[in-house]
């Protein structure tokens, strides 16, 4: 038996925002991986379920409660036998069983999977444990990023905006120390945590802004513990990037999303050649729901991106997630999971912030309604008040928009969908980088040949 009363072929699983990835939509399961009595290792991996219940990721949920189905750190399997109690409850309070329960199992045969790979490393080298091999690649990965921060230099910098909000508009703000070979990154003066699903627990929080480090440090190396260890993050508890339990949670990315430019506007005061602009995030999703011909209820969400900042040598990349790692739906999944269909999905003409380096085009996307019964529909997104800021003289990218029938509507609401309505969503582009006078030639030529840009300057 391993610590805590752990035993070979448990599996643990949880959903809480907390202890795992910010938001009850993504499960988490934990494998112990037993080399004779020791645990050597675990194996972890993390899902984001077709549903989990609740108000479908809805923003107007005010409490956790709201939000779904909420599993506390518990055992799946016992001993290689499986919580048939606990399947059964989960089945019950979700709107797709067969497919959440089958992602849960897909996700027990990659943990799986992973302890037989390590448990064959350790036969193939004669191996008892990994504590030597993990310590040193913590340890050359920690001196990695020691060495890239001790290049930037020291002081505090400080960097904030506005966005969209609620009644009112959000403050975002971050002080960025670097002292010596260590980065504090404090976010004191935010907006406090909302009574809206868009608050963002502080291990997301963290890791948005150790990626932002990361990419504007560090690219190149792999992730590992070692590399965060230099990285302090602060935020007030009860803040809008550090919520008090039970905050409402599900849609945390459009909180989240806003760190890596708060943390990457910091850094431009002192290393402007390796930082980007604004991008058109936080991800813009369309979730829909309701019930099938064959009087099953269904839930699919459908994700959608806006143009990536640009940087001091490269336009901004159109209708990418950043710094998601989720891409664009493509309509022939869209229209062969849900009754909606496409009457176009395009790239925004004039999305994109100006500069010498132009920011990334939004894309535009009409979708109408074939069910022959109402859908619910939610809506993340962001940027439709305050669009992306550029840098360094580049101009703020272009805002997003959704609307039903052509007029506009609150999109921090639930609204309902008939047949024959129709959805315009329209996802912002990212920021420009350096004035726009100074934008190659042959750069607005080929941009007005392929239709990107048509406005005139000025």
């Amino acid at each position: 038996m391993g610590p805590a009363g752990i035993r070979p072929g448990d599996v643990l699983i949880t959903n809480d925002p907390w202890m795992g990835t910010g938001h009850m939509s993504d499960v988490c399961l934990v494998k112990p991986i037993f080399h004779g009595d020791r645990v050597v290792a675990f194996s972890s991996t993390t899902a984001h379920m077709p549903d989990i219940g609740g108000r479908v990721r809805a923003i107007e949920a005010r409490e956790l409660f709201e939000e779904g189905f909420h599993i506390p750190l518990a055992k799946l399997i016992h001993a290689g036998r499986r919580d048939e109690t606990l399947i059964q409850l989960l089945r019950a309070n979700v709107r797709t069983p067969d497919q959440t329960l089958g992602d849960i199992w897909a996700q027990a045969s990659a943990n799986e999977l992973m302890e037989k790979r390590v448990l064959g490393l350790l036969a193939d080298y004669s191996l008892a444990e990994l504590d030597a091999v993990g310590d040193e690649l913590f340890l050359r990965s920690e001196r990695a990023m020691r060495r890239a921060i001790r290049a930037v230099p020291d002081g505090t910098y400080r960097y904030g905006f506005q966005t969209d909000g609620t009644d009112g508009p959000f403050e975002f703000k971050i002080a960025l120390t670097v002292a010596g070979d260590e980065i504090v990154a404090d976010y004191a003066g935010s907006s406090p945590q909302q009574p809206r699903a868009i608050n963002c627990v502080l291990a997301y929080t963290y890791a948005m802004t150790a990626y932002a480090v990361r990419c504007a440090l560090l690219p190149g190396l792999p992730n590992n513990e070692g590399m965060y260890r230099p990285i302090t993050v602060e935020a007030p508890q009860g803040s809008i990037l550090n919520p008090r339990f039970p905050a409402a949670v599900v849609s945390r990315a459009t909180t989240g999303h806003y760190v890596p430019a708060l943390v990457l506007g910091a850094l431009h005061q002192v290393i402007p050649d390796r930082v980007m602009a604004a991008a058109g995030s936080p991800l813009w999703a369309v979730t829909q729901s309701g019930v099938r011909d064959d009087g099953k209820p269904y839930t699919t969400v459908l994700f959608f991106n806006g143009g990536m900042g640009a940087t001091p040598v490269k336009d901004g990349e159109d209708a990418l997630s950043w710094p998601s790692n989720i891409s664009s739906t493509p309509v022939e999944v869209a229209e062969r999971q849900s009754p909606l269909f496409f009457h176009y999905k395009r790239l925004r003409p004039d999305s994109g912030g100006a500069g010498t380096f132009r920011g990334g085009l939004g894309q535009d996307m009409l979708i109408e309604s074939e069910s022959e019964r109402p859908i619910i529909v939610s809506f993340m997104a962001e940027r439709t008040r305050f669009a992306a800021p550029g840098l360094a003289g580049g101009d703020a990218g272009g805002p997003g928009d959704v609307r039903i029938n052509g007029k506009r509507i609150d999109h921090r609401k639930q609204h309902v969908a008939n047949r024959g309505d129709r959805i315009l969503v329209r996802t912002p582009g990212g920021g420009g980088y350096g004035p726009p006078a100074e934008r190659d030639p042959a750069r607005t030529t080929r941009d007005r040949a392929l239709g990107y840009v048509r406005r005139r300057p000025g």
